[in-house]
């Protein structure tokens, strides 16, 4: 095994035994049912590691540097923030009469407005 192959592979290793341990770790009553929630449950952090992942390397070929991630800007704490705002103040009125992909957008084009504006007045104030 080349010597770049070994942290890899050790820690799908510990991946694979850590996702049996979950599953199978003390299940003595409704043994299907608890290793299908597990199983549901394990499959969804996969699949949000592997988009998060995903989206990562696309903002770094985006920005051209490896460093630089969205959470290190800000931008999913930021989220957060629109999103609790929009809950607390507003999401009354936008779920009422909106199609959920509507919703999206609205939130979407919200998120980007107020992330521009705040990166254009911060610009300003630098120079």
């Amino acid at each position: 095994m080349k010597k770049s192959q070994f942290p890899f592979k050790s820690l799908l290793i510990i991946t694979v035994v850590t996702f049996l341990l979950y599953l199978f770790w003390g299940n003595t009553f409704a043994y299907p049912l608890i290793i299908q929630l597990r199983a549901k449950k394990v499959l969804i952090f996969l699949l949000v590691g592997v988009s998060s992942s995903i989206s990562t390397l696309a903002f770094q070929c985006i920005v051209n540097s490896r460093f630089l991630t969205p959470g290190i800007l800000g931008m999913e704490s930021f989220y957060r923030l629109i999103q609790t705002l929009l809950y607390f103040f507003g999401y009354r009125f936008i779920q009422t009469n909106l199609l959920p992909a509507t919703q999206f957008l609205l939130v979407v084009a919200i998120m980007v407005l107020s992330f521009w504006a705040l990166s254009h007045f911060s610009w300003q104030n630098i120079s």
